[in-house]
C-alpha cells in the first residue's frame, strides 16, 4: 500500500513538472512570434512616418 502512493506520488509530481515545462515552451514561442509581429509592426510604423514626411 505505501508503495502504491509513493509511485502515485512520483507519477502526479511527474505530470505536473511536464505540464509545467510545456505550457512554459508554448508560452515561450507565442511570445517569439508576438515580439517578430510587434517588430514588424515598428518597422512599417517607420514607412508610414517617414512616407508622410516626404508627401508634405
Amino acid at each position: 500500500m505505501e508503495i502504491f502512493l509513493v509511485l502515485s506520488g512520483f507519477f502526479l509530481l511527474f505530470a505536473i513538472i511536464h505540464y509545467a515545462v510545456r505550457t512554459g515552451i508554448d508560452d515561450s514561442k507565442k511570445m517569439k512570434i508576438i515580439r517578430k509581429e510587434l517588430s514588424e509592426i515598428k518597422k512599417q510604423l517607420a514607412i508610414l512616418e517617414e512616407n508622410k514626411k516626404n508627401s508634405i
